[in-house]
């Protein structure tokens, strides 16, 4: 199963719902948003809010981890050594009032100790099941 987690704003996150719709396609999705969606298929299992130790709980499950960029998702994936990827709100797509993820997320790139850009070949295994 593939985590996404989108966080706990209410704006929209329309790219990464084109990324669950596709993956949906080869597995099975749980999907976090407390925004409303356009998210109909039926591989995808949605959720709203989820309590800490829930949210927690389905990173632990989880096979692969997409997340916004977000701190605390990102240190529990790097915690409990869960492959992810981290896919930034842009404010030009109207997902958040300004680019402060894409500017963490570009601060997370210049880091050799964080491994999220290193399993896409582990995400192109999960997705060929």
């Amino acid at each position: 199963m593939i985590y996404i987690t989108t966080g706990t704003t209410f704006y929209s996150f329309i790219s990464l719902e084109k990324v669950a719709n596709y993956l949906s396609q080869y597995c099975n999705i749980f999907y976090q948003s407390n925004s409303k969606t356009n998210i109909l298929n039926k591989n995808i299992m949605l959720a709203s809010e989820l309590s800490f130790d829930k949210h927690v709980e389905t990173i632990k499950e989880a096979d692969f981890v997409i997340t916004h960029a977000g701190p605390g998702n990102i240190y529990l994936c790097e915690k409990f050594a869960k492959a992810y990827t981290v896919i930034p709100r842009r404010s030009h797509l109207n997902e958040h009032i300004d680019n402060h993820q894409v500017y963490f997320y570009l601060s997370l790139k210049q880091n050799p100790k964080i491994k999220y850009n290193h399993y896409s070949e582990q995400l192109k295994k999960i997705i060929m099941r």
